[in-house]
């Protein structure tokens, strides 16, 4: 994935070979305003970078508190868990989500949660069917609580998945667009950060895969990432065939279709 936010830069490296294993893992390597140089970030301290699928994937962009945040889930050192994390860009400071008022020991993956603020508040939507909606309590220790749903209700064989981070959208609403599975497709969905409801599910989005998108894996994958809505301008990150992430400039009109009430 590439995402930018105030001329920060984060480019999501998904099959980062481990010499010593021969596995493969994620980092991110992030670029500041004014810079040329792109630093990489491996959190080698707290994830698992030997293992196929290691690190961190799946990063989702937001600005929270004047500074640049990463929500993204990997692979914890000392467990080997997917576990989710929460990364503020600017002050280069790394820690695992967890709930306080749910045990998810349970839940062997956590993936796919979707960042918004609303009051000066962040929360992250856990999933969709059930609903079932985090805040976040503690950000020096990433401590969450359940403020709606059950995560443990958590049904993985229907509905929609994670979204990009839901971004203000004639209030009370808000607006991301999450997916399907297999294939992978983009789903405008509306939110109504007040009453924590879903309020309108479209319909999937088939876009035209850009000519380097080439699929490799017998999979069909159009994966949203990130949205962005500044001036008129929005632009929308889709990761086409896990290979190939691509910026899609969409139409205002079109657009605002998408998520007429």
């Amino acid at each position: 994935h590439f995402l930018e936010r105030d001329e920060i830069q984060v480019y999501n490296e998904r099959d980062v070979l481990n010499k010593n294993t021969n596995t493969k893992y994620g980092r991110l390597r992030i670029k500041f305003p004014n810079s040329n140089e792109w630093k990489i970030k491996e959190f080698e301290d707290k994830l698992n970078l030997k293992v196929d699928f290691g690190g961190l994937e799946d990063p989702r962009i937001f600005k929270f508190n004047n500074n640049i945040f990463a929500l993204m889930n990997g692979i914890t050192k000392s467990t080997s868990r997917r576990e989710m994390y929460l990364y503020n860009i600017n002050k280069d400071n790394l820690v695992k989500l967890y709930t306080t008022n749910f045990n998810l020991d349970s839940i062997l993956e956590q993936k796919n949660w979707t960042p918004y603020v609303y009051k000066d508040e962040l929360y992250f939507i856990y999933s969709f069917s059930e609903l079932c909606v985090l805040k976040l309590i503690d950000i020096e220790r990433g401590e969450c609580k359940v403020v709606k749903g059950n995560p443990l209700n958590y049904n993985d064989s229907k509905g929609i998945y994670g979204s990009t981070s839901f971004v203000p959208w004639n209030f009370p609403y808000y607006i991301g667009f999450a997916h399907t599975r297999n294939p992978w497709r983009a789903v405008p969905i509306t939110y109504d950060v007040e009453s924590m409801e879903i309020v309108k599910i479209g319909n999937v989005i088939n876009f035209t895969n850009p000519k380097e998108a080439i699929p490799w894996r017998g999979k069909s994958v159009q994966f949203p990432y990130d949205l962005r809505i500044k001036n008129g301008e929005i632009i929308l990150g889709v990761e086409f065939e896990d290979r190939c992430p691509t910026l899609l400039n969409i139409d205002y009109i079109s657009f605002c279709k998408q998520f007429k009430m």
